[in-house]
């Protein structure tokens, strides 16, 4: 069995749209944790006073300092830091700390920028500050789906691929990241391997496998698989070790150029159908056979 590089035209053919189900395209269990978890401080805004709601949130944020971060969050904005042009850095960990401490000033100016972006005049307004609040974390799933999805693909998809493909190799079996004792370089940074394939007899690392799904393009996808993964692969090979790289969403279809590069530099890059298809068993064929 002879491996053969994919063409960027094939690569670009067999992407997955989506990895995604019905069960997973919204974490319910994570809003409703979030709204059980906050329900006191969500009950207390739903309080605040017609007449004096500056000066009761600001009463509020010192007696209770949790509801500042229950506001970061119905700003629906994920940074822990705001910086508005006419209101200046409101950083809410820093914040959260402060109101621990009973820093009135502090509290005076923040329910003075909630009143500035228009938030107080919409929770007094409110019948339930619940259903906004769950209206709010519906509305940051899209954000969350982006890791949502290369958490499935590594952690669920490609598990079960590598059982299917191994089977085909009995002194062969995988390990998971935090299983296997020796860190890579990947863009500066020092991290486990997604997976490494190793022998069962001897226990003896024949490749690591790096993984990753992007749904939209950008710079650092493409300069990690085209730059980054030759430089490893490059540095593993003086420990007889392979580099397979499984990667694929649709956001390659906007870095085709990079794409085609990684094709070029790397022994065994592949998208999912491409190594369910056998690509993979080829692969590692190929590594034994060296």
């Amino acid at each position: 069995m002879t491996y053969t590089k994919p063409t960027l035209e094939e690569f670009l053919d067999t992407l997955l749209e989506d990895v995604l189900t019905a069960e997973t395209f919204i974490d319910w269990k994570r809003i409703h944790d979030f709204l059980e978890d906050y329900r006191r401080e969500i009950a207390l805004l739903g309080s605040l006073s017609r007449k004096n709601p500056v000066e009761d949130l600001q009463d509020l944020l010192i007696k209770h300092p949790r509801i500042i971060l229950l506001i970061h969050k119905l700003l629906a904005h994920d940074p822990m830091g705001l910086n508005l042009v006419d209101l200046g850095k409101i950083n809410f960990k820093h914040a959260y700390e402060a109101l621990q401490l009973q820093d009135t000033g502090l509290a005076q100016n923040l329910a003075f920028a909630f009143e500035k972006i228009g938030l107080i005049r919409e929770l007094v307004a409110l019948k339930s500050v619940a259903d906004f609040s769950k209206g709010v974390l519906v509305g940051l799933e899209p954000n969350k789906r982006k890791n949502r999805r290369g958490i499935i693909f590594e952690h669920v998809i490609i598990p079960k691929l590598l059982n299917q493909v191994l089977r085909d190799f009995n002194d062969l079996n995988f390990r998971i990241a935090n299983e296997i004792g020796m860190k890579i370089e990947v863009g500066g940074r020092k991290k486990y391997p997604d997976f490494g394939i190793f022998t069962k007899r001897k226990g003896e690392v024949i490749a690591f496998i790096e993984v990753n799904f992007y749904t939209s393009s950008g710079s650092k996808p493409e300069e990690t698989l085209k730059g980054s993964y030759p430089d490893l692969q490059f540095k593993l090979r003086d420990k007889g070790i392979a580099l397979i790289v499984i990667t694929d969403g649709m956001g390659w279809k906007k870095m085709k150029k990079g794409l085609n590069v990684a094709l070029a530099r790397l022994d065994y890059l592949m998208n999912y159908n491409l190594a369910r298809n056998g690509k993979l068993k080829e692969a590692i064929t190929d590594i034994l056979r060296k």
